[in-house]
């Protein structure tokens, strides 16, 4: 299909030691509604040359609060949302992986 949508984001890590503000690329797959993000690494950054932040995959919203699965009686799957185009916005926060992304631009195509 080829259609993408591309935001510029920032990941605030300067509470963790020797953190800063990361600069990331998130690509939104409309296709098949999924995600990627990858790490835009400044020249001689010093960071080992990982661009993949998260793979391509769908990407679950996060619950209101946090419940252990595995303690739980119930064998049903509990019904997982997943982020779609319109959670997508310049100045949206997501949660990928514990970490909050916020969306910061977007390309040409997006807009």
């Amino acid at each position: 299909d080829g259609k993408v949508l591309k935001f510029k984001a920032n990941w605030d890590d300067s509470e963790a030691l020797y953190g800063d503000v990361r600069k990331l690329t998130v690509y939104y797959f409309l296709a098949d509604d999924t995600l990627e993000v990858t790490e835009d690494y400044a020249v001689n950054a010093g960071r080992d040359p990982f661009p993949s932040f998260a793979r391509r995959r769908k990407c679950v919203k996060p619950a209101g609060k946090f419940e252990n699965k595995n303690a739980s009686l119930s064998f049903a799957k509990p019904e997982q949302e997943y982020y779609t185009d319109e959670d997508l916005y310049v100045g949206a926060v997501l949660n990928v992986f514990g970490r909050s992304i916020t969306l910061v631009s977007c390309d040409k195509f997006t807009k």
